[in-house]
């Protein structure tokens, strides 16, 4: 098996697990017992099929990406550094992350910002209710735009192909989740300096739902720096987290009162 179909066979097992799964049980069959989490920012708008259309020609374009760098590879042209000192995997992982990050904040701030490239960005919006199948749900040009920057990233920086890998997984649980109508951070997540840091699933579907605001993917510190967090953001996260308390609160006497009766 060449390179290309290695790999994306890779990618068809991850995403079942991450995406499909997740999707089956949160959006299909919705369990009650996970009711207190579930999110509902009114923005119904049943689109699925757009949704399984777009992701299919997302794979093509995907494996377009893992033919040239199998290609790349047979050539010489890109190598996957394995004899790499123990320091450097441990750093590896972090920095992929980070500049990945900056990567998609900056590409995903210009699409909603350039008309001429929103009419590529807008296929990920017509599904206002976003869920895990949105993940990959994108215009042919903007998921290449996406998935480039796997083969660029270790054209320029020493990585191995298990960092790649790694990253791909990171990258494909963090948009499932965000695209998940479900909020399981804490609700002290913004008290504590480090973790504060991270995006919740409210930040992304505050994007789905307002588009001009929250675009960063993993963490919250681009926003941050450019003011392009949604103003009600901190407020509409903290407010859900109180719902969810309440809401929780209600099934448990709910359930204590029904274990009463019998």
């Amino acid at each position: 098996m060449n390179f290309a179909n290695q790999q994306i066979t890779y990618v068809f097992v991850l995403y079942g697990i991450v995406v499909l799964i997740p999707f089956f049980i949160f959006c299909k069959m919705k369990p009650e017992i996970l009711s207190a989490w579930k999110v509902d920012l009114k923005n119904k708008k049943d689109t699925k099929t757009h949704e399984v259309k777009t992701t299919v020609s997302s794979f093509f374009v995907l494996y377009g990406v893992l033919l040239l760098a199998g290609l790349f590879r047979d050539n010489g042209i890109l190598t996957f550094k394995e004899n790499l000192p123990d320091w450097y995997y441990v750093l590896s992982f972090p920095l992929v992350v980070i500049l990945h990050d900056t990567y998609f904040y900056w590409t995903h701030f210009l699409m909603h910002k350039s008309k001429f490239l929103f009419q590529f960005h807008k296929d990920h919006h017509i599904g206002h209710d976003a869920t895990p199948l949105d993940v990959y749900a994108f215009h042919p040009i903007e998921a290449f735009v996406h998935f480039i920057f796997f083969l660029i990233y270790p054209l320029i920086i020493p990585s191995s192909l298990a960092t790649m890998q790694f990253m791909f997984i990171w990258m494909l649980v963090c948009n499932s989740a965000g695209h998940l109508s479900y909020e399981f951070y804490p609700k002290y997540l913004y008290d504590f300096p480090i973790i504060k840091q991270f995006n919740t699933a409210t930040h992304h579907l505050m994007h789905h739902k307002f588009y001009n605001s929250n675009f960063s993917l993993y963490y919250n510190w681009w926003d941050r720096w450019m003011g392009t967090n949604h103003k009600d953001y901190f407020e509409t996260y903290q407010n859900i987290k109180k719902e969810t308390e309440i809401k929780a609160r209600i099934k448990d006497k709910m359930e204590i009162d029904l274990s009463a009766i019998n």
